[in-house]
């Protein structure tokens, strides 16, 4: 490890940019990547092949995973990397590469996906002086004293919820029955790590 270390060092001093540098210099993520299958999941996207993938999610679920490639990118946020994809359950999902334990299987070659926006209704109040629940993929639908009914299109259930969780205290109510259940165990799995 120091042997590998003091090779990026010497790399890190041709580049220009600080920035780079030292993330290259921070490579302890690299170190836990598998390469092998960083490889094959590089082929996976570049064909859009559908896969089923065994991930241990960093919450400690594991569970099997069937999701379309798309694309591998890295997070300057964390150091990680992510696997992009569609997931017919989730949407959109993006999978941090290390999590990923296994290719299980190559469910499609070159697959084509006619991807489609859900949507999920919610009610904020109507507090203009905190501009929560309401971006570019959301419609208004009706303004009353009390409240603003909303309509959001998402392609990532994840990306909604935690939309809707910060909303916060301005929620009123989730309309979609499946969504209001998930972020209702998510609150109360947190309730129960305060209590």
């Amino acid at each position: 490890i120091i042997s590998l270390y003091e090779v990026f060092e010497k790399i890190s001093k041709l580049i220009e940019s600080d920035e780079q540098a030292e993330s290259l210099l921070n490579f302890g993520n690299i170190l836990r990547t598998n390469f092998k299958i960083l490889k094959e999941l590089d082929v996976h996207c570049k064909y859009k092949n559908e896969i089923v993938v065994f991930y241990a999610s960093p919450s400690g679920k594991k569970r099997e995973m069937t999701l379309r490639c798309e694309k591998i990118e890295y997070s300057k946020k964390n150091d990680k990397l992510y696997l992009w994809g569609f997931c017919e359950q989730y949407g959109i999902v993006y999978l941090r590469t290390d999590h990923i334990k296994k290719i299980v299987k190559i469910s499609k070659v070159n697959s084509q996906l006619d991807i489609k926006p859900r949507e999920c209704l919610y009610k904020i109040s109507n507090d203009y002086s905190v501009p929560v629940g309401i971006d570019k993929d959301a419609k208004i639908l009706k303004v009353t004293k009390d409240y603003v009914l909303i309509r959001q299109e998402y392609l990532s259930e994840f990306n909604l919820i935690q939309k809707i969780l910060s909303c916060g205290s301005n929620l009123i109510e989730i309309q979609n029955e499946d969504i209001n259940r998930k972020v209702l165990k998510i609150i109360q799995e947190v309730r129960g790590m305060y209590s």
